[in-house]
């Protein structure tokens, strides 16, 4: 159905084309009127081809208003009525079949559902109920495993199937089903978990249904764009992906429009943001994403109409707010101004419920089409838990980048650092047991879950490393908390390459794995090398997790010549084993620092220190004895072996003056 279409519309865009070629055909005299003259009937008899009923019985002419001319003379113009034309009752015939497929395909599933026998009291009670067809399958949607059966585009757990019904209207970069079915099921297994920028569910049932309220043809494209860097390159591969990137990416940019405040556009601009940061166009990658930023701020004040509406307006506005401040936390800077949320219109309850639903989707680690005889292990995505907790990091964070990046005048007070020091260790010690695990022990390891503790030890080091050097206080046992978060750090980015491959993490966290490497290469000297990896193991994982990313992020060739030039200053003498393991030939059409600045927006990844503490309030020393000895932070002598003891008990020895700290209130996230 849809290749006749599309061959209709070729065939129309054909007509239409030699219409216009046979009007440009005619002499311009005769369009100016000059040379020969047209008669009278000619002139005045306007015809349509579709003429009301009358005319069409005395095979007359009709000028196809209502009433007709000729109906209005003969006096008989309430008699004048139009029959449908041949071509748009076909096309309400083709609406209609479709319907009438989609109705036929939810009563199977409903069949199908009372069969399996899972839910049939509660099918049965809908059904008594009146509920319609539609609405008992759409609950069925959620809570009963269709798999292979429906014809249609739908999510089966991380990977998708279907697109032979919708390929032609969302793009014509291809039609392989197999490509497209390829690359979403990349999308929704690396870069959905990480940065949810819509409502999956209701983005998938509008691109079933050819419906323009949850997808469009620039966000379909955006989304395949950014799925061919996902791509693993094959033995035997017939399609270049690259090649084909690029031939998504030039349709989402040529036809992109900055002034269309629509939300599938707010969401396209947002995955531009992620494909040219994975690209190193860092500068127009900040653009896309304040355009991003900028056009939902706009949509705040208009009407949201239906609960569905709501929802992905909703998921945007938490999606796009995450990007800005992550995006913040690794260049270094005030985050965008924060896009507030409409309020919630479902109960607790039916919040937890469908956050359960979505909990319990599967995820199974997709890097190409599996064969028959592959097995992948699935568990539970986890996604929503994962996503509200990163939201309540993603608040602390933002108030971190707010005290250390302003450009005011304002100071940075002990107080407001040990303020968010408690809240970070609060929300770690509050962290829902399902996604509080990295080692991979009972639990499934989920790329998206490792990604947020990463975020969570980056936070802490950034907070507390710029109080470090100062001279003004012995830091020895900060150091050591600054020093485990760092290396906390970096073991869930070892457990990430180990189990997932860092080709295919979220790109801003190379920005960060970068930079706990550097504080764990200036440090090392003065740390135990007991106590986690030393400066040789650090470098050693940061260079692989830069060869894994470089082959699919060009981002990642900048970035290994720059952590090159970065180390060698540091380590002296350089280790002459290094030679090869940081050596990258790279094309250069921009040198180095351009390139730098291009990514990271900054002439370095590397934290501005000297700035922050420049803004360091007078009293830091005295202030900070007084307030964090109630946190835990005692010097050496008092507390000799507090560097062997766990991160997580030395952090909560004081949970409780934390949760009662008397200069800022603080509770539970």
């Amino acid at each position: 159905m849809l290749l006749s279409s599309l061959s209709r519309s070729k065939n129309e865009d054909i007509s239409n084309s030699q219409d216009e070629s046979l009007a440009n055909s005619q002499p311009s005299a005769f369009i100016h009127g000059e040379g020969k003259k047209v008669s009278k009937r000619k002139r005045e008899c306007l015809t349509t081809s579709n003429a009301c009923n009358r005319c069409k019985v005395a095979r007359s002419k009709c000028n196809g208003e209502q009433p007709c001319g000729r109906c209005i003379k003969k006096l008989q113009a309430g008699e004048c009525f139009y029959e449908t034309h041949t071509k748009i009752a076909k096309e309400k015939l083709v609406e209609s079949l479709k319907e009438s497929h989609a109705i036929n395909r939810m009563a199977e599933r409903v069949f199908e559902s009372l069969a399996a026998a899972d839910d049939e009291r509660e099918i049965l009670n809908r059904i008594r109920n009146r509920d319609s067809i539609q609405d008992i399958a759409q609950w069925l949607g959620t809570t009963v495993d269709v798999k292979e059966q429906l014809p249609t585009l739908q999510v089966i757990d991380n990977e998708v199937d279907g697109l032979e019904t919708s390929r032609f209207h969302w793009t014509a970069v291809t039609a392989d089903k197999e490509i497209l079915h390829h690359l979403f099921s990349l999308y929704f297994t690396w870069v959905h978990p990480s940065h949810s920028l819509f409502n999956e569910q209701h983005f998938v049932d509008s691109m079933q249904n050819n419906s323009n309220e949850f997808c469009s043809p620039l966000l379909f494209n955006a989304i395949c764009t950014m799925a061919c860097y996902l791509h693993t390159v094959l033995e035997g591969d017939k399609t270049n992906y690259k090649e084909l990137g690029q031939r998504f990416a030039d349709v989402v940019k040529n036809n992109i429009d900055a002034e269309d405040m629509s939300l599938m556009t707010i969401q396209a601009f947002a995955i531009l943001f992620l494909i040219d940061s994975a690209q190193g166009y860092g500068m127009h990658a900040s653009a896309y994403l304040e355009v991003a930023s900028n056009s939902l701020m706009n949509l705040e004040h208009v009407g949201l109409g239906s609960e569905a509406y709501r929802q992905v307006w909703s998921d945007t506005v938490v999606g796009i707010n995450n990007l800005n401040i992550e995006w913040a936390q690794v260049t270094f800077r005030m985050p965008a101004a924060l896009i507030v949320e409409v309020p919630a219109t479902k109960s607790i309850e039916e919040i937890q419920k469908n956050e359960a639903e979505i909990d319990s989707m599967m995820w199974g680690m997709y890097k190409y089409p599996p064969k028959d005889d592959d097995i992948v292990t699935k568990g539970h995505c986890l996604i929503a838990t994962t996503n509200r907790e990163k939201m309540n990091l993603m608040a602390i964070i933002r108030t971190t980048n707010i005290l250390m990046y302003n450009t005011d005048s304002s100071r940075i007070a002990a107080s407001d650092i040990l303020h968010l020091y408690g809240k970070l260790v609060t929300w770690r010690k509050f962290l829902p047991s399902i996604i509080s695990k990295t080692d991979g022990k009972d639990t499934q390891i989920l790329p998206h879950v490792l990604s947020l503790h990463l975020l969570y030890a980056t936070a802490v080091v950034q907070l507390l490393y710029p109080l470090l050097n100062l001279g003004l206080f012995d830091t020895s046992y900060l150091s050591s908390i600054v020093w485990q978060h760092a290396q906390q750090g970096l073991a869930v980015v070892d457990s990430y390459r180990a189990h997932c491959s860092c080709a295919y993490q979220p790109v801003l966290q190379v920005f960060a794995i970068l930079n706990l490497t550097d504080v764990i290469v200036r440090f090392s000297p003065k740390i135990s090398k007991e106590l986690g990896k030393d400066e040789e193991e650090a470098v050693k994982l940061a260079t692989e997790v830069l060869k894994q990313s470089l082959l699919n992020f060009p981002v990642a060739a900048i970035f290994t010549e720059k952590f090159r030039a970065i180390t060698m200053k540091i380590l002296f003498p350089w280790p002459s084993n290094f030679d090869n393991l940081l050596y990258h030939k790279r094309s250069k059409p921009r040198s180095l620092l351009d390139g730098v600045i291009d990514t990271c927006t900054r002439s370095t990844y590397i934290q501005p220190i000297d700035s922050i503490q420049k803004r360091f309030a007078t009293g830091m020393q005295s202030n900070w004895s007084i307030l964090s000895s109630g946190l835990g932070f005692v010097e050496p002598s008092q507390n000799a072996s507090t560097l062997r003891q766990p991160l997580e008990k030395r952090a909560m020895q004081s949970l409780h003056y934390i949760l009662n700290f008397p200069i800022k209130g603080l509770s539970k996230p």
